[in-house]
């Protein structure tokens, strides 16, 4: 039985599912809660005693729910977080080691190398992730270094950097928990990669983008190696804020007409009206569809620009294989999110 928890901006969500024999899961039971108002902003936890309360509180639940869907009780010892915020970037580093003989590769050589660059970087940041895009023996590029033989070695890795606050708060939220252990150890952006993406797309070249509701992750994956991870600062959130300005909707309302009836391509919308009653006893307003889709689309496409210019940055742009153009990309996102709007 496995128990994951997602910590996210407007809604914390826990899952349990349990492995079958072909080794897919089987999903048994959901269990959601509202994020409390500014406990949790851009990712990082802002108020640990209030996200303790509420994951809790889910606890409790989805151990009921478990001993009545499974006709026994159940407690729940252990679960999986991950972590996540808007300041994780990723930025490269290598490091090049020679040999004053032949020397034969095993851990100790590879962990002195992770070792050096660890030592040599010099950031008030915190090191998240350390992944390794290749290796070279001798000049030559190799994916596994170890039992070989050389002179030199080198090898380039990726880093995810992010402020220390991001662990810290979690680990306060933690340890008021009682449970016996929580695993935090992945980042949200590569787990949500890993669950949608199959090898042949990391291995083709592939970005994945998720949107998120004040936050959206980008990561660029080519030859089966993650190239870059990013998160651009805005989300669903403004798209709602957006409405209010644009539009003069109460924060209810334009989050209502984004869920219910909202479209991020205008042609969707043109001729469209809706009647919204805004207090009962006044007259219900009418709103133009066309109205909020250009609002939303015109945020969605910062949104998409933003990730597409992480796509540049990551100097992967043209060996993304399972995809388009950038144009067509960015096109293509956008119906997607259409698609997948409520």
């Amino acid at each position: 039985m496995f128990v994951s928890v997602d910590l996210g901006n407007t809604l914390i969500t826990m899952m349990t599912a349990e492995r079958q024999d072909d080794g897919t899961f089987k999903i048994l039971a959901i269990e959601k809660e509202e994020t409390p108002i500014d406990s949790i902003q851009n990712g990082i936890v802002r108020k640990p005693s209030e996200i303790a309360s509420t994951i809790s509180r889910l606890l409790k639940q989805m151990e009921n729910r478990l001993e009545n869907k499974l006709g026994k009780k159940y407690e729940i010892k252990n679960f999986y977080t991950a972590v996540n915020g808007r300041s994780l970037r990723s930025i490269r580093g290598n490091v090049l080691r020679p040999f004053p003989t032949t020397n034969e590769i095993g851990a100790a050589e590879l962990n002195a190398l992770r070792k050096e660059l660890i030592d040599t970087l010099d950031t008030d940041r915190q090191i998240y992730s350390i992944t390794n895009e290749e290796y070279r023996i001798d000049g030559d590029y190799v994916r596994d270094p170890q039992g070989i033989v050389c002179r030199e070695i080198g090898a380039n890795y990726l880093m995810v950097l992010g402020r220390t606050d991001i662990r810290e708060n979690l680990t306060k939220c933690i340890d008021r928990i009682t449970i016996d252990e929580v695993y935090s150890d992945t980042l949200a952006p590569i787990a949500m990669s890993d669950a949608l993406l199959s090898d042949d797309d990391r291995i083709n070249g592939v970005i994945h983008i998720n949107f998120g509701a004040a936050t959206t992750t980008v990561t660029v994956y080519q030859d089966n190696y993650l190239r870059h991870l990013a998160v651009v600062p805005f989300g669903g959130k403004h798209i709602t804020s957006d409405l209010c300005t644009a539009l003069n909707f109460t924060q209810s309302e334009a989050e209502s007409i984004k869920k219910e009836k909202g479209t991020p391509v205008i042609a969707k919308a043109k001729g469209r009206q809706i009647s919204m009653r805004i207090k009962p006893g006044v007259e219900p307003r009418k709103v133009q569809l066309e109205e909020v889709a250009n609002v939303i689309e015109a945020r969605l496409s910062e949104i998409v620009g933003l990730c597409m210019k992480e796509v540049e940055r990551s100097g992967f742009m043209n060996e993304i294989n399972n995809g388009e153009s950038a144009d067509n990309t960015c096109k293509s996102a956008l119906h997607t999110c259409d698609r997948n709007y409520h």
